[in-house]
Order: structure tokens, then C-alpha cells, then sequence
């Protein structure tokens, strides 16, 4: 690959995603797409990856530090402000009951979301926000904020650095786990922030474990009783 190239690592089935992956080959077309989902292997040849600037746009993969050292720049996009780093961001963030989330633009290193940060892009959470709908906001504020960006590249400016810096270490998928579990000592409002925060479409969400048994809480039981109990009379 020729320098001058431009990589572009992506979220398969992210609408914005793969506009922004289609427009890129049309503007550059020496540049590489590779888009992919978490439990998919990557079958890229990472041997293969050099160039001016590497994209990780909700890119699901963790990427080598021998890898990052081959391009001038790269360019992580996070669903998650400087507060937020690392896996189950907007989860926590409604846990924590805030009232503004956001979305970074920050330079890569081999560790996830420790690079110095770019920009930090912020919104307000409503109180009606659940999980997919915090999701959504921060997917249509990364591609505002990747526009912002290449923008900043195509006109050959350097990239800005914020005053912002990442406040914690990176949540991990064991402490996004263990946000599920409700435990018996937790009061009614502590339970119904955790059930908030974990509660996502076609995904396991909070539960509580009795003598060695789990048991999910499903937010939709109730509505659908409810259906089959006017259906009834």
C-alpha cells in the first residue's frame, strides 16, 4: 500500500458507518475500508496497514501498537466523553444518572481510548434516554464530529488538541457486567437505575442470582400482561 493512503476501520451495519466509508473510496480511492463486527475475526492483513492516517470509526477491534507506529496519524472516534472511556459508556453514564454525555475524537494508542484527546463533541441526556436512544445520539454526534475532523485533514491543517483529558481508566467488559447484577441490599431507586442502564434491545439485562439460579428482569413483562389482560375482558 502507498502511502498517502488513507485506512478506515468500521462498524458493519452502522448506517453513518458505512455512508462515510463509501465516501471515502469515492474521494480517495487508494484508500482501504474494512468494516466488521465484534465477534467477527478481522481478516485483514495487519502486515498490509501503512499510510498517512488510520480511522477507527466504531471500529470493534483492538488495534496493535505496531500497527498504529506505521501511520503518521491515527484517529479513534468513542461514543463517550473525556469522563467515559473504554466499553459500556452510555451504560454507565445513565447508571450515574448524568445530565450531558458526549463523543471524542482522540489519537490511538494500543491501550483503548488513553490517547491524547482531539475533541470532545457534548449533549444533554434527557430523562426519557434509555440505552438505544443515548446510542443513537452518540452515533449521529460521531459523524458530525468525523466531518469536523476530516475536514481539519483535507485542508492540511493539524489536528488541535483539547484541554480535556481522559478522567479515568477505561471501563472494562467485567465491570459492564457486573453493572446487571442486582443485589439484594440495593434500594428500589438503585435498582431501577441499574435496570435503566442495562436494558438493550435482543440483550441480557439486569438480573438477580437465588441460590446458584440467575433470573433476568425483562422491562417488557409488564406491558405485554398488560396487552394480554385487556385483550381478556
Amino acid at each position: 500500500m502507498s502511502l498517502q493512503a488513507i485506512v478506515f476501520l468500521g462498524k458493519k451495519g452502522d448506517s453513518f458507518c458505512e455512508l462515510e466509508a463509501r465516501a471515502l473510496l469515492r474521494k480517495h480511492p487508494n484508500s482501504v475500508v474494512h468494516l466488521g463486527n465484534r465477534l467477527d475475526g478481522i481478516s485483514l492483513d495487519w502486515t498490509d496497514l501503512k499510510g498517512d492516517l488510520l480511522i477507527s470509526y466504531l471500529c470493534p477491534w483492538v488495534i496493535p501498537q505496531d500497527v498504529l507506529d506505521r501511520f503518521e496519524q491515527a484517529i479513534n472516534f468513542h461514543p463517550g466523553s473525556e469522563n467515559y472511556p473504554g466499553i459500556g459508556c452510555t451504560n454507565f453514564a445513565l447508571f450515574h444518572n448524568e445530565e450531558e454525555f458526549g463523543v471524542t475524537a482522540h489519537f490511538m494508542k494500543a491501550k483503548v481510548d488513553t490517547g491524547a484527546i482531539i475533541k470532545v463533541n457534548t449533549f444533554p441526556i434527557e430523562q426519557c434516554d434509555t440505552v438505544k436512544s443515548l446510542t443513537d445520539k452518540c452515533y449521529i454526534e460521531i459523524n458530525k464530529l468525523y466531518k469536523e475532523i476530516m475536514k481539519i485533514w483535507e485542508e492540511g491543517e493539524s489536528f488541535p488538541l483539547s484541554h480535556l483529558k481522559w478522567t479515568r481508566k477505561p471501563y472494562t467488559r467485567k465491570e459492564l457486567n457486573a453493572l446487571c447484577k442486582i443485589d439484594a441490599s440495593m434500594d428500589k431507586a438503585t435498582m431501577l437505575r441499574v435496570i435503566r442502564a442495562v436494558s438493550y434491545q435482543n440483550y441480557p439485562g439486569a438480573y438477580v442470582e437465588l441460590n446458584g439460579l440467575r433470573f433476568e428482569y425483562n422491562p417488557n413483562l409488564k406491558s405485554k400482561k398488560r396487552k394480554t389482560n385487556e385483550l381478556a375482558k
